[in-house]
Order: C-alpha cells, then sequence, then structure tokens
C-alpha cells in the first residue's frame, strides 16, 4: 500500500474526483482500527483506488514539517504502516509557493531562490527522519496551480507566477531527493505541457483524479 499523506491536495489519490478527504487528527481518529469522528460535519473518508490510501494532514507547509513528526508519527503507527511492504508518499508544497514564500520574500527582502533551498533543505531532512527511521519514503513533485487564487500572496495570485514557483521548487526538490536516494514522483510537466490545463483540476486549485491517473500510474510504474 503506497500511504500519501500530505495537505489537501494529497486528495487526489483518494481515487475519486471532486472530493477533498476529512483532516486527520481534527475530524477523525483510527483508534483499535476504527475511523473514530471528532466532529459532527465532516467530509466523508474515500480510498477509491486499491493502490493508496489518502491521509489529509491539514493545511501544513514543507517548510514547517520539521515540527510536525509527531503528526506524522502518529499516523504511522495508527495506520500500522508496515517498513517493509508499505510506501509513504509526502505530499507537500503547494501551500509553500500560494501562500508562504511570497509572504517570506516581502517580510526578510531576500529572493524567492533563497526561500526554496532553505525549504528544500528543511524538507528533505525531514524526509530523512523517516528514511532513517526504516520507511520506504517518496516525494510527490509539488502540482501546478489551478486559476484559483485562495489566499494566494499578492505577488503569486496568476497560475504563471505561481508555476514559476513551482516549477523552481520541483527542480531543487528534485535533485536533493536524488543526491539522497529518494523516490521523486513529479507529474508537473506532463499537465503544464498538456493543451488541456484545466482538465487536470476538479476545482480552483486541487488536482483532479481522473485525469491525472495515467500520469501517477505511469510514473511510479514499478512501485504499484
Amino acid at each position: 500500500m503506497i500511504y500519501a499523506i500530505g495537505d489537501s491536495h494529497s486528495s487526489v489519490f483518494a481515487g475519486v474526483d471532486n472530493h477533498i478527504q476529512p483532516q486527520y487528527n481534527h475530524c477523525y481518529v483510527l483508534r483499535n482500527d476504527l475511523f473514530t469522528p471528532l466532529v459532527q460535519h465532516y467530509n466523508e473518508f474515500k480510498t477509491k483506488d486499491e493502490n493508496f490510501i489518502s491521509i489529509r494532514t491539514g493545511a501544513n507547509t514543507a517548510y514547517n514539517m520539521l515540527n510536525k513528526t509527531d503528526l506524522v508519527d502518529s499516523i504511522l503507527r495508527d495506520y500500522k504502516v508496515s517498513k517493509t511492504d508499505d510506501h509513504i508518499l509526502f505530499c507537500y508544497g503547494e501551500i509553500d509557493t500560494r501562500v508562504h514564500i511570497g509572504k517570506q520574500e516581502e517580510i526578510r527582502q531576500v529572493s524567492n531562490e533563497t526561500i526554496i533551498e532553505e525549504l528544500v533543505d528543511r524538507y528533505i531532512k525531514f524526509l530523512l527522519i523517516y528514511v532513517d527511521k526504516g520507511y520506504q519514503v517518496m516525494a510527490w513533485g509539488v502540482p501546478p496551480s489551478g486559476h484559483g487564487n485562495h489566499h494566494a500572496h499578492p505577488k503569486y495570485c496568476g497560475v504563471t507566477e505561481r508555476n514559476n514557483l513551482s516549477r523552481k521548487i520541483n527542480k531543487v526538490l528534485s535533485e536533493a531527493c536524488n543526491k539522497n536516494g529518494i523516490p521523486f514522483i513529479n507529474i508537473w510537466h506532463e499537465i503544464v505541457d498538456s493543451e488541456n490545463y484545466s482538465d487536470y483540476f476538479q476545482d480552483p486549485i486541487h488536482l483532479k483524479y481522473s485525469s491525472c491517473k495515467p500520469f501517477i500510474y505511469d510514473k511510479m510504474e514499478g512501485i504499484l
């Protein structure tokens, strides 16, 4: 099994269109292998692709995952993720692109390249924690941007501007993953180069499972 753990963009691995997974430890937890609701109203938890379980941790940034290891540890424990039979696909970075990089540029008066280098350095350190624990870890590339600009920094309200950032992040992250032997799964170019760009989105910012599935399966051949 591949456990796709990440922000709301990990919902593409739920295996169904027009759906966002409920947030773990806010909407539900697993207790004695049972799905236990924590709030009255929440999205249904779906697993429609037999190869994936999508677990949404909340609006976390790649930059800050170093501070979220307790949350990840509880997920791995509650879901009984195997170090030998399962893979973990961490899915973070879109929120950094849409919201936080622009803020940090403004606050610190540094280039986005500087912030991206720091972001990837911290994210790789996070990934390596779980590699060192013996888990089979993979990193999901930052997805391209839909036409929505929810909470977007004014400098990066447009698709072109945000895609320029996600392209830069993916380049640096890919190099860092290769250096550390971490598989990097990225469908950014396939979507951006498509003539039907908008068809790959289920809403203003989230990817659509049915459209992206062929790319995902192609990139993960040998793992699935």
